[in-house]
């Protein structure tokens, strides 16, 4: 993929017979803890290097959690109508009225990569499956969207075994 343009608000990628993706700059003003980019909240990125511990593993979903709940939190507070939430690599499958689990077979090969091993990646996905197994979250009752899914990603960071 070429940039084909730079400006100072504005980039276009994209081979040069197209199609095109255009690009507008936010600004951010947030602090890193806020910040949904930061190195902060993308830890979960970070490939293991060694087996984890169930706990280490819970950290990593923590912070993949806190991801989701950063990104839609900056979509809302810079009036963003619509986000990607298909190209970042994730358990979650989206869709405009909730959330699920994918099944480990339907997962991401760029998600599977930040684990040790398969093992890990098993465990990290039984402990989100355990969460909605117990029907544990209970979605807001809200009209928009970015504040029904940051409040279900709080939820999911309470209730994670």
């Amino acid at each position: 993929m070429a940039i084909n343009y730079l400006t100072a608000h504005e980039m276009q990628v994209g081979p040069p017979a197209g199609p095109f993706d255009n690009f507008e700059s936010q600004s951010l003003h947030e602090s890193p803890a806020q910040n949904p980019f930061s190195k902060e909240n993308n830890r979960w990125r970070v490939k293991a290097v060694e087996k984890e511990s169930a706990t280490a593993l819970r950290k990593r979903l923590l912070n993949h959690f806190r991801f989701w709940e950063m990104y839609f939190t900056w979509a809302l507070n810079n009036n963003i109508q619509y986000i990607d939430v298909r190209s970042t690599p994730t358990p979650i499958k989206i869709y405009g009225n909730g959330f699920g689990l994918k099944p480990f077979s339907q997962l991401p090969d760029a998600w599977k990569m930040y684990f040790y091993d398969e093992e890990d990646c098993r465990a990290a996905n039984e402990k989100i499956q355990w969460v909605f197994s117990k029907n544990l979250l209970a979605w807001p009752q809200t009209e928009n969207k970015f504040k029904m899914f940051i409040g279900a990603f709080q939820q999911l960071q309470q209730k994670l075994p």
